[in-house]
């Protein structure tokens, strides 16, 4: 299969291989599938959770985002810039990057960083944006035709990035990232917390029964606690068993980082996503200004309304 991705003037034809893909160049005569990359200009993208109408606008949600266009979106045969950027910089291995380029008299630049658009801005002075980022302290990725040498640390690659994001659209859709629903999670770590007390409860008594009438059983409750936990001074074994009832064996990890992440948040808190890759877990949620001090492993934080937008990040 060949998909030509088309931005503006600029176009991107891949080919589709069994595991991959490859750049094909434009001769007259090939026979491939166009995709139209819908500008910025054209689709105004802003998070799911926004709430706000635009009189003469149509909204489509999608994965994270709320696209605003004024017609309809042709998807078989069209695609919105925020997707394309996103394809081609995972195809790239990007992120926690800036991403600047240009859109006929304006120029886009948006900061990417869990292949998640946090923002992006207009600006329509090439003075301004240069002086923008100058002070980035990320790396930056351009796809723009002016000077920028003045830039310290610029990170530049060429090329026609909306275009082949576009024409990814057909050749590998791996950019996508499943996420997983807090309620579900909740769920499963509220049965996997009353399976461990159930399991607790058997071994003591089983332990008792058996040994109610030897005269050492105080001293074997001792060394099985010692065995299971050789770091922690004996005090009181029945609370500390208690208290130690929250998987902390490696092969509980997911529920581990979950109930870490759960007792750090507020009860008011709106908890919007939840991403675990197999390492880490990642926690989007909106709490009051007041709160936001008490959370610990905060990544990322942007004000909406009247409550702060946080990513909370946790690592086994």
């Amino acid at each position: 299969m060949l998909v030509k991705g088309v931005y503006h003037d600029k176009s991107i034809i891949l080919k589709k291989k069994k595991d991959s893909f490859e750049i094909v160049r434009d001769k007259e005569g090939i026979k491939y599938k166009s995709v139209y990359i819908i500008p910025p200009r054209e689709a105004l993208v802003l998070p799911k959770e926004a709430q706000i109408n635009l009189k003469g606008y149509q909204v489509y949600d999608m994965l994270d985002y709320k696209i605003f266009t004024k017609k309809s979106i042709d998807f078989e045969n069209e695609d919105i810039w925020v997707f394309a950027l996103l394809r081609a910089l995972r195809a790239m291995y990007y992120d926690d990057i800036y991403v600047v380029f240009d859109d006929e008299d304006a120029f886009i630049i948006c900061y990417v960083k869990d292949n998640k658009l946090s923002y992006y801005e207009i600006f329509f002075d090439k003075n301004e944006l240069i002086n923008y980022l100058n002070i980035v302290d990320k790396e930056i990725l351009t796809d723009i035709d002016i000077d920028i040498k003045s830039l310290k640390t610029p990170f530049i690659k060429q090329g026609e990035l909306l275009a082949f994001g576009g024409a990814l659209k057909y050749v590998d859709n791996s950019y996508e990232q499943d996420i997983v629903s807090y309620q579900k999670l909740k769920k499963e770590l509220s049965n996997l917390s009353t399976l461990l007390v159930g399991i607790l409860i058997c071994y003591i008594v089983i332990s008792v029964s058996i040994n109610i009438e030897n005269k050492d059983i105080k001293n074997r409750l001792k060394h099985t606690f010692q065995k299971a936990f050789p770091n922690t001074p004996i005090v009181d074994i029945k609370e500390q068993v208690e208290a130690s009832i929250i998987p902390a064996s490696s092969q509980f990890k997911l529920s581990r980082l979950l109930l870490k992440a759960y007792s750090n948040l507020p009860p008011d808190a709106k908890v919007y996503t939840i991403n675990y890759d197999g390492t880490t877990l990642k926690l989007k949620s909106e709490v009051s200004q007041e709160e936001l001090s008490s959370l610990k492993n905060v990544i990322f934080s942007k004000n909406s309304n009247t409550n702060i937008q946080v990513i909370q990040q946790w690592k086994k």
